[in-house]
């Protein structure tokens, strides 16, 4: 249910501003993000990203864009461009469970040890038992 109103949600703001390009200046940094679930939901990666980035740009320390744009290059296999975006949200939350266990995946994926990050997500009480013995053991 939230994942619809979310794209209906995203749908709204994005009719909304369509043949409106110069009001973009006055989407919010949720506006964007909230916009990004909506493309990201519905496998539209490169327009989440951006809409990301715009979130980002307005709120440079915005943790969950930098996850969820996370997310989306993880699903583009950039894995690189994944590990530094969960990193970043690591660096605003230290206590972050699931930026650990993507950037854990994203690692195992780029050819490096993302053992470690699985186990502090892990630490941290986000268990997934499944990605952990696929990667550690």
């Amino acid at each position: 249910m939230q994942r619809l109103f979310i794209t209906v949600l995203a749908c709204l703001i994005t009719t909304s501003s369509i043949g409106q390009s110069s009001n973009n200046s006055n989407l919010t940094s949720d506006d964007y993000f909230n916009r990004g679930l909506g493309h990201l939901d519905i496998g539209n990666n490169e327009d989440a990203i951006a809409d990301f980035t715009n979130a980002i740009r307005i709120e440079p320390d915005y943790t969950e864009a930098y996850y969820k744009r996370g997310n989306g290059y993880l699903y583009l296999e950039n894995y690189e461009d994944a590990i530094a975006d969960y990193t970043r949200a690591i660096r605003i939350d230290p206590d972050y469970t699931e930026a650990y266990n993507n950037r854990g995946i994203a690692k195992y994926f780029a050819g490096f040890d993302g053992c470690s990050d699985l186990m502090k997500a892990e630490e941290l009480g986000h268990a997934h038992p499944d990605a952990l013995k696929a990667i550690c053991e």
